[in-house]
Formats: structure tokens, C-alpha cells, sequence
């Protein structure tokens, strides 16, 4: 009973506070820091720590040094091990001993460098983002370790895919700075930047500098459950990427970034996802629903999709698209270079509504079948309330006119200047829609499409 009750207590100090593991690649060290905390140290020994050769939560290190160090689970020890995590938070230390949460097993003959505290330098080798750990949070609420990228004004560079392998949600990749000055990760090789699985990220800018982009992809969202991708840069001019971001099956929270120059800015299917207040703009194709297989209740939500080469929002993949539900409010597919919207084969049960379609280089919106396809809509889904306007092929193609729609010029207030409030406006918008804009929308009506009227580029759009 004593026993149970000390790994209780032992589990509770552990979960008291998260380690936030610092990056810095002017100032850090990979040989001499473990990353956390940032301002302790660093502590560090060369060919030292061991534990014995048995399997061990204790390791040794002997005349450590170590003093006020908090062991809240706010410290990680970093092992230079041959292979396997390195990583492991801080449960005690004593003059010859520190007490970690994870057993490894280092033999006496064979003791390795270890540190504790100060920044690294580096995040993309020695199983950095491997070894992060959740709690069991989610989006918006992570609970875990949080990787800490700090914007030096050099780029972080990697030439292989990184993953996290955390079995639980909560971990956080993030970078630092104000927009449109962020942590930039670039990777140099024609293949995926990082796979988060169960960590979020936030604050990062991912650009790829390959000569070849055809498997590049800044966010592979594969296995990733709960997890928000916000606040992000994803492509550059001449720097982007084959997909911005790739969805996984289910539940990725794509909130806040600014997704351009890459062939697709998004890309995938899946269900329950939400994409929501981005901005999705000089990419090939903004967005693409490549897979139709279980996509349903999609939430496509106060996104300005502009500007585009190709298609502003396209379905490709086969099968019956948005067959629980897909949720299309208060977007503005604006001058795009060919459709604003194209639904290819079947896509049922769409809840198409306040949308402001205008001036896009084919159709505002079309479905490429005609009975047996988009034309469903009208007796499964909701069409009303959008405004089409200055589309070259016309307002739509195989596609259920709406209640209370309009075609008139939407009197952006300024584009430019990042302010897609109507000027004069067409009328209120759908009665019950139109959610305050977190922190700067200037509304005091219903409007179709987005209105912001303040922050600038990047405040509350897309970062």
C-alpha cells in the first residue's frame, strides 16, 4: 500500500509542471545543456552518467554540482545514450545521483555525457522531438512538454522528416516573434518536414528550399488526433511546398495560419476537422479534398481563400464527399484564378452559407455532376445566404441556386490593406451566423463573408 501510494505521489509530482524544452541555434548547446529549465545552468558532464548496467531510474553521476534545481517535473536530464529516448524528466537529485522518471539502463564501463538545464541548439537530431511528451491534453489545451523555438533570425534547417512519437496528446512545437517574423524551419530535402502525431504546433514559418517539390509536405498530420496546427507561416515564394499540410484522418484543428506558394495548401480528408480563420492565398490549389473516404461534419469556417492560381476549394478525390455533413460559413473564395469552388463527383449534405464568392477567373462555384451529384444538395444540405459576384463563367454550374442569395460587387473596404469589411454593404447576412471576430471585428451587423476591420495582416487572420 506504501508502495502505491509513493508511485501516486510520484506521478502527481511529475505532472505538476511540464518541462518547456529551449532551442536556441546562436547561443545553445547540444553537448553541454538538456534544454530545461532554460535559465538553470547548464549542468554538464562528459562520459559520466550511468546507472550500473540495470535497468534504473536512478543514474549516477557523481560530485554533480547540482543545486536549486526544481524537481516539479519542470527539469529534463539529457543522456547522450547510443540509441533510444535521451530525454527524461527530473524526479530528485542528490551529490552523486539524480532521480528521473523513465528507466535506462547505462553500463558503468561505458558512462555517457550528460546536462541539465540551458538551451540546445539544435531540435533536429538526438531524438529531440521523438522524446516529447503529452499528458493527455488536446487542443485547444495541451498538457505535455512543449518544445521552445526561439527566432534568432537564423533558420533552422533539417534534411530528414522529424517525428513525435508521444503515445498521448498534449505535447507543443512552437516557435517565437510577431508576425510575419517567426521561427523559421526550413528543410532541405524533397520529402515531409515534420509529423507531429500528438503534438501541436504553433509559431513556426516552414518553407523548403529543394530544387524538387513533389513529396514535399511542411505538416504531415498522418497520425494526428485532437491536435491544433495555429498561428503558422506555411510556404514562401519560390519556397513552398507540394502541400502545405496534409490532414490526417480525423479531428486536426487547422486555426490562424497563413498557408501560400505551395502547390496545395491544404490537402487530404478525414472527419470532424476544423479549418478555421486562415488565410490561404497564392498557393496552385488553397484547398484540396483529395480523399472523399469518411469525410463528413467539416468545418470550413471565416477563411479567406484568394488569390489563388487554380481552384480556390476543390474536391478530387472519389467516392461521396461530406456525406455527414460538410460546413462551409462565412468564407470569401475571392479571385482566384479559375473556379472559387469545384465539387467533383458526389458531395451531399453541404451547409453551404454567407459565403462571398466574387470575382473568380472560371465559375464561383460548380459541381462536375449534374443529377446524381451536387445537385443532392438541395434536399440534404443548405444553400443560402452568399453572395456571388463578378465570377467570369458565371455564379455557378450545376449547382442549387439559394434562399436569399444576391450578386452584387461586395465593396471590399480595402483589401490591400487587409480589410475585407463591405464598404456598403449587400445586406445582414444569415440571421444567427456572423460570431465576433475574436478581438478586432468592428461589425455592428451581419455581414456575408468575413469583416475585418482591424489588426493588419496576420493580428487575427492567418497568425
Amino acid at each position: 500500500m506504501k508502495a502505491a501510494f509513493v508511485a501516486l505521489m510520484l506521478a502527481a509530482s511529475i505532472r505538476a509542471a511540464n518541462p518547456v524544452l529551449a532551442v536556441n541555434n546562436l547561443t545553445g548547446s547540444d553537448t553541454a545543456a538538456s534544454g530545461a529549465p532554460a535559465a538553470f545552468g547548464p549542468v554538464s558532464a562528459a562520459a559520466t552518467c550511468h546507472t550500473n548496467g540495470v535497468g534504473s531510474t536512478t543514474i549516477q553521476w557523481a560530485a554533480n554540482g547540482i543545486s536549486g534545481l526544481a524537481t516539479d517535473g519542470s527539469a529534463l536530464i539529457w543522456l547522450a545514450t547510443a540509441s533510444g529516448r535521451r530525454w527524461s524528466q527530473v524526479v530528485s537529485v542528490t551529490a552523486s545521483t539524480v532521480v528521473v522518471e523513465v528507466s535506462f539502463n547505462i553500463a558503468a564501463g561505458s558512462p555517457v555525457d550528460c546536462a541539465i538545464g540551458g538551451k540546445r541548439a539544435s531540435f533536429t537530431a538526438t531524438q529531440t522531438i521523438a522524446d516529447l511528451k503529452g499528458n493527455g491534453g488536446s487542443f485547444p489545451a495541451p498538457d505535455g512538454w512543449i518544445l521552445h523555438i526561439e527566432n534568432t533570425g537564423t533558420n533552422y534547417t533539417s534534411s530528414t522528416t522529424q517525428v513525435a512519437t508521444a503515445s498521448l496528446g498534449g505535447c507543443l512545437i512552437r516557435g517565437t516573434g510577431s508576425y510575419p517574423s517567426l521561427t523559421i524551419w526550413e528543410h532541405t530535402a524533397n520529402s515531409v518536414t515534420l509529423q507531429p502525431n500528438n503534438c501541436s504546433v504553433k509559431n513556426l514559418a516552414f518553407i523548403n528550399t529543394n530544387a524538387t517539390k513533389t513529396a514535399s509536405v511542411a505538416l504531415n498530420l498522418a497520425g494526428s488526433n485532437g491536435i491544433g496546427v495555429f498561428g503558422n507561416i506555411i510556404g514562401s515564394s519560390g519556397q513552398g511546398h507540394r502541400s502545405g499540410i496534409d490532414l490526417g484522418a480525423q479531428y486536426n484543428n487547422i486555426y490562424d495560419n497563413e498557408i501560400r506558394f505551395n502547390t496545395s495548401g491544404i490537402r487530404g480528408g478525414g472527419f470532424l476537422h476544423r479549418v478555421v480563420w486562415n488565410w490561404i492565398h497564392d498557393n496552385a490549389t488553397g484547398l484540396e479534398w483529395s480523399s472523399c473516404s469518411g469525410t463528413q461534419n467539416v468545418l470550413i469556417f471565416r477563411n479567406l481563400v484568394v488569390s489563388n492560381t487554380g481552384v480556390g476549394f476543390e474536391v478530387t478525390g472519389g467516392g461521396t464527399c461530406f456525406s455527414g455533413a460538410g460546413y462551409f460559413f462565412e468564407n470569401v473564395f475571392h479571385a482566384n484564378g479559375s473556379h472559387g469552388l469545384n465539387f467533383a463527383g458526389w458531395s451531399t449534405h453541404v451547409t453551404f452559407v454567407d459565403n462571398q464568392v466574387t470575382s473568380n477567373g472560371g465559375f464561383g462555384i460548380r459541381c462536375t455532376a449534374a443529377l446524381n451529384g451536387c445537385e443532392l444538395l438541395q434536399y440534404k444540405g443548405i444553400v443560402a445566404y452568399n453572395n456571388y459576384s463578378g465570377n467570369t463563367l458565371g455564379a455557378r454550374e450545376n449547382w442549387p441556386v439559394g434562399e436569399n442569395e444576391t450578386a452584387v460587387a461586395p465593396n471590399y473596404t480595402s483589401p490591400a490593406a487587409f480589410n475585407w469589411c463591405q464598404s456598403t454593404p449587400t445586406r445582414g447576412g444569415f440571421p444567427g451566423l456572423g460570431q465576433v471576430w475574436p478581438g478586432s471585428l468592428t461589425e455592428s451587423f451581419l455581414q456575408q463573408g468575413i469583416c475585418q476591420a482591424a489588426g493588419g495582416a496576420g493580428t487575427n487572420l492567418g497568425i
